[in-house]
């Protein structure tokens, strides 16, 4: 008896194996986002999916939100987006198709970046707005705050054009990553107030690495680490007390202080912090401003720190207090 071995030739077209939830439409009742719904889609078409004042959207550990080119969540209600250490809520751009598959139809031909325009938004609420245990990824805004509070809990950032950004508003940052952004990893306008604890700055391309305007940051057990143009920390009219914090590898200086340009001084209070390996200096006082520095360190720059008085339009002499501490190994002082 002859046996014929039999062949089967399959061809495979891509095909998408997600039953992706697409999101439309104002969120007007309190909605839940789960992962068995995953992914969930902000497209283009209604750019702008507002949760309504008085509502509440929960996501869920391991969902995954996409988001098309300038879409965006804009919460005036409240957000509760709680994940899990094993298993995390993933924020990013339909173009990724690392997370939740080739939502886009893309395949490898479209890829994901730091500048696809995309966020999320709080806008006039003061509610207990909470993000822990996620990832933002791909994003050219991430998350903006205005007049509103949030906290961020466990939450990382990673190849971002902006960190999270807040006006006139509280955030508090706790075990926060920003790291391979274009520009600033956190900024702060228009008398904001920023609580950061355990906040790690890695490699950011443009600007300072913190940039605070007319605001205030209280900064603990936190590192900027790599800023390629622009300082690890600057203040423009704005207070920043650090403690047990390390500002270094900053093209410009560790820490640089400025009155802003309604003419407010800025003020910095060091205690045990570390600011090294800065291509200029440690610590910059300019137009009037003031330091307080104790039992902290400035090494491996060209200046350990520098001071300049204001001359327009009035003079302004600016103010150094340095006590317990130690520079050496600095180019010129």
């Amino acid at each position: 008896m002859k046996k014929f071995l039999l062949l089967a030739v399959f061809f495979i077209t891509p095909f998408f194996t997600n039953a992706a939830t697409f999101v439309s439409g104002d969120i007007t009742t309190d909605t839940t986002w789960t992962k068995a719904g995953s992914p969930y889609i902000i497209n283009n078409d209604d750019p702008f999916i507002f949760v309504n004042p008085g509502v509440t959207l929960t996501i869920e550990p391991g969902a995954i939100v996409k988001f098309t080119d300038y879409s965006y969540i804009d919460v005036r209600g409240t957000l509760r987006a709680i994940g899990l250490i094993g298993d995390k809520i993933y924020f990013t751009s339909l173009k990724n198709d690392a997370l939740g598959g080739d939502d886009n139809g893309g395949s490898d031909m479209i890829l994901p970046s730091a500048h696809d325009r995309w966020g999320v938004y709080f806008e006039n609420n003061l509610t207990d707005n909470l993000i822990a245990f996620a990832e933002f990824s791909y994003s050219g805004d991430s998350v903006f705050v205005s007049q509103s509070s949030l906290t961020l809990r466990d939450v990382s950032f990673s190849n971002v054009d902006y960190g999270p950004g807040v006006s006139a508003s509280r955030l508090v940052l706790e075990r926060v990553n920003v790291e391979h952004g274009i520009r600033e990893a956190l900024n702060g306008y228009n008398g904001s107030e920023i609580t950061a604890i355990d906040f790690v700055v890695k490699d950011i391309w443009e600007g300072d690495g913190i940039g605070l305007y007319d605001s205030e940051l209280s900064l603990t057990r936190s590192s900027v680490d790599g800023v390629f143009d622009g300082s690890a920390l600057g203040l423009y009219g704005a207070h920043a007390t650090a403690t047990d914090s390390t500002f270094s590898n900053a093209l410009y200086s560790g820490a640089e202080i400025y009155d802003s340009w309604q003419n407010k001084l800025s003020t910095i209070y060091l205690e045990n912090c570390i600011l090294e390996n800065n291509l200029w200096s440690g610590l910059s006082v300019y137009g009037g401003s003031s330091a307080k520095v104790k039992k902290s360190v400035f090494r491996g720059s060209d200046y350990g720190l520098e001071v300049y008085d204001k001359n327009y339009p009035a003079n302004v002499s600016s103010f150094l207090s340095i006590e317990q501490s130690a520079i050496y190994d600095n180019s010129e002082y």
